[in-house]
């Protein structure tokens, strides 16, 4: 009989797996010309990675038992590779992005009813490669916007720690804020938390008046990063970013209206059509002067208080407390601590 394998051995081997199913299974993913089976690899690679750490986590339980080494490598396989077939299955057939490609203005549209449009991690990956693909197509507007009845309500943490949904977060958020072609975010219903942060990476709004826009992190425990606060300043004001960061306070559409924050108060038909209008003028013209707008706005420097404060409270039980608050439905009790 071969030897148990202990603890640090099995966490080895689960990880070790993926370096040896990943290779194979993509080439087999994107053997097909068509260009969504090669996105559907990245997107599945991120959900197998999250899946993994749960098989690590298995296999080490496992392994202070009698289990054989060739036997929990063969559990281990045959489980990485129940998963990725579970994610490419799934991510086929369920759309969480709708893409309307047009001549010259492309409508984005996150479709996650059931979850208020809340984004995840795979959902940010196929927006980031939409706009990859409108900058190959020379697209001139994108629009971003949310099937009813959210613009977007927030993030979907599911399947990932929640430091890699911030930074995938913070990736598109960049990339939105600087794509060459103009971007406009169509707000129907809220759009709360990382969906207020998507609409203010966009250049332009059009919101409907009773759209709620916020970023509730203080009922979460929460810190957004120093570059969300710096945008949400620039695009809403101090007052409003303040109010917004600090009381937690919601806004409806008509009222950003007023501050200037929703450029205009309609539908996505009434998005749709002033991005046709854009998109006769020139193109040369609007990326040049975008380019400038972004470089007299920069991003921060870390700034290693702020770092240092956001870290204190990601890394709090009030974040905990925040969370299972927000899933009860009750008011969160925090400590501070």
């Amino acid at each position: 009989m071969l030897p148990t394998i202990n603890p640090a051995d099995a966490t080895r081997l689960a990880f070790g797996v993926n370096s040896i199913v990943s290779p194979q299974i993509t080439a087999i993913i994107e053997t097909p010309k068509s260009e969504y089976p090669k996105r559907l690899a990245r997107v599945a690679q991120l959900e197998i990675n999250a899946r993994l750490t749960r098989i690590g986590s298995l296999a080490v339980e496992l392994s202070s038992s009698l289990v054989t080494e060739l036997a929990l490598a063969l559990f281990v396989s045959w489980c990485c590779v129940r998963e990725f077939i579970c994610v490419y299955v799934r991510g086929w057939f369920s759309m969480t992005v709708k893409l309307n490609w047009g001549e010259s203005v492309l409508v984005a549209t996150i479709d996650r009813p059931e979850r208020r449009n809340a984004v995840d991690q795979p959902t940010l990956l196929k927006l980031a490669t939409a706009l990859d693909e409108s900058v190959t197509r020379k697209i001139r507007v994108v629009i971003i916007t949310g099937t009813a009845p959210a613009f977007c309500s927030g993030a979907d943490l599911s399947g990932v720690r929640e430091t890699e949904f911030t930074d995938a977060l913070h990736k598109f958020l960049i990339q939105l804020a600087t794509l060459p072609s103009v971007t406009i975010a169509a707000i129907a219903g809220p759009a709360l938390g990382a969906g207020a942060q998507i609409a203010m990476s966009c250049d332009l709004r059009v919101a409907t008046a009773q759209s709620v826009i916020g970023v509730p992190a203080a009922r979460l425990g929460l810190v957004v990063n120093h570059w969300t606060v710096e945008r949400l300043a620039r695009e809403c004001s101090w007052p409003v970013a303040r109010a917004m960061l600090l009381a937690a306070r919601n806004y409806s559409g008509a009222e950003l209206a007023n501050f200037g924050s929703v450029h205009r108060l309609g539908e996505l038909e009434d998005a749709i059509s002033w991005a046709n209008e854009i998109a006769l003028l020139a193109p040369l013209s609007m990326a040049g002067h975008k380019a400038a707008l972004n470089a007299s706005s920069r991003a921060p420097e870390i700034d290693q208080l702020v770092q240092s404060s956001r870290d204190r409270a990601w890394a709090s039980s009030d974040v905990e407390e925040g969370r299972s608050a927000f899933i009860e439905k009750r008011q969160a009790k925090f400590k501070g601590e």
